[in-house]
């Protein structure tokens, strides 16, 4: 009987000793290709901003280290975004990154601005250089059909292009809050400012008019500036130039 069981004990022994020395070899063979197809770009704090290196030994504090990012041929490169978000370029695909947990959110599109910080919110445009937004999940929240999407944004409406003209969309729905046909918009809360036929006017979220038809003779050369709810409106047509103000609590003109 004790014979029995010390050959059982044996077998048992020697299959645990099998089962540990393929788990290391396995272990190894992984580690070792990984290392020979894959380079490693580290994420990590410093001074309160994000840095990134590819030699882990430059970072003095390991726990300054967000993340690690696998790529296998040139290190990419990546512009910050807001929030814990960065555009990675790496190769061919543009990465919308999350430094902070170590996620990719999408590698779909490309040139990514957030307009949203509480919601967290993206303007993107994929590679038929169209123009949509996704959340941070990269959910689709706007289709990807505009030409442009300006990041004048009031939360539920946003400057969307079709064409050569300008119109706002409601992200709720997706309706047509103002029509594509102006040649120029902006957004500031819920005031809109229109450049339509060589005229500047400013409108109200219901659409009521609060100027009389501003002379724009260019729209590169109007310059729009919100500082402590004043919108500071400068126009230069030719050799003259005007400036106005527009109080957004008030609604007035000046």
């Amino acid at each position: 009987m004790k014979k029995i069981n010390y050959h059982i004990i044996w077998i048992v022994g020697l299959f645990l000793l099998l089962v540990v020395i393929l788990a290391m070899i396995m272990t190894y063979k992984i580690r070792y290709e990984d290392s020979i197809y894959y380079k490693y770009l580290y994420f990590y704090n410093c001074n309160n901003d994000i840095c990134s290196t590819t030699n882990e030994k430059l970072i003095d504090d390991k726990s300054d280290i967000y993340s690690v990012y696998k790529y296998k041929d040139e290190t990419p490169t990546f512009t910050k975004l807001q929030s814990d978000y960065i555009e990675i370029k790496d190769n061919n695909k543009n990465v919308l990154y999350d430094y902070v947990r170590g996620e990719n959110i999408t590698v779909n599109y490309k040139d990514y601005k957030v307009i949203n910080n509480e919601n967290i919110l993206f303007i993107a445009s994929n590679e038929d250089n169209k123009y949509g937004i996704i959340n941070k999940e990269g959910k689709v929240i706007l289709d990807f059909s505009y030409d442009l999407i300006k990041e004048s944004y009031n939360e539920k409406m946003i400057v969307t292009k079709l064409g050569e003209k300008y119109g706002i969309i409601n992200l709720e729905n997706q309706e047509v809050v103002l029509k594509y046909i102006y040649d120029d918009l902006y957004i500031f809360n819920d005031i809109f400012v229109t450049i339509k036929d060589n005229e500047l006017n400013i409108l109200d979220s219901s659409q009521k008019k609060y100027t009389n038809n501003i002379r724009v003779d260019n729209i590169n050369n109007v310059a729009l500036e919100l500082k402590d709810n004043i919108l500071n409106i400068k126009i230069n047509n030719e050799n003259e130039f005007s400036e106005y103000k527009f109080d957004l609590k008030t609604k007035k003109l000046t």
